[in-house]
């Protein structure tokens, strides 16, 4: 609906399928554009949530690496289980493309795919050491290094802990990258 409003282009989907899919292939700037457009359509304000609100989602009341606790397997989350932090044994499952949202047990909140499938956009800007910065969340549209959670279907599972982050340029958008929002009430 988004693109046929907007006359955007659609995100390709590498013919994995959409469906219950996550959308791939977006940027900073296209999370963003779909968040402030589904506001307009549903009265409710949209946005991608901060790096603090999405690890606190992630986390789910735990205080362990992943919210199934001290370890995760590919029965858990998708991410590239032919390999364990530099192990040269095969540990699980590598799907080589995302699942459907679903296919994995929600964690204590509720929520699924915090952990794997694609990294997912946060409002907050880059900074090297937590300054405050995850805790706001950037609206203006400025070209800059954003934030990244969560570990995709390409990382092995170190990428998929809580606490794991990395940036990237508001613009790039990858195979491996995502978004989800946060709905103020």
């Amino acid at each position: 609906l988004f693109v046929k409003a907007t006359g955007s282009r659609k995100p390709q989907d590498n013919g994995w399928g959409r469906g219950a899919r996550p959308v791939i292939n977006v940027s900073w700037k296209d999370a963003m554009n779909y968040a402030a457009w589904l506001s307009e359509q549903t009265g409710f304000k949209y946005r991608l949530p901060t790096e603090a609100e999405w690890e606190y989602a992630c986390r789910a009341g735990t205080q362990t690496p992943f919210s199934t606790g001290e370890f995760i397997n590919t029965e858990q989350a998708n991410f590239n289980g032919s390999l364990d932090y530099g192990s040269k044994t095969q540990i699980g499952d590598y799907r080589k493309q995302t699942t459907e949202v679903g296919h994995f047990a929600a964690n204590p909140f509720g929520l699924y795919d915090m952990h794997g499938n694609v990294w997912e956009w946060t409002a907050s800007t880059y900074s090297e050491n937590y300054n405050g910065e995850e805790l706001r969340c950037f609206d203006e549209k400025i070209d800059t290094y954003r934030m990244l959670r969560g570990g995709s279907w390409i990382n092995t599972k170190r990428s998929l802990r809580s606490a794991s982050r990395i940036r990237r340029d508001a613009n790039d958008s990858a195979d491996f990258i995502g978004f989800r929002l946060a709905r103020d009430v």
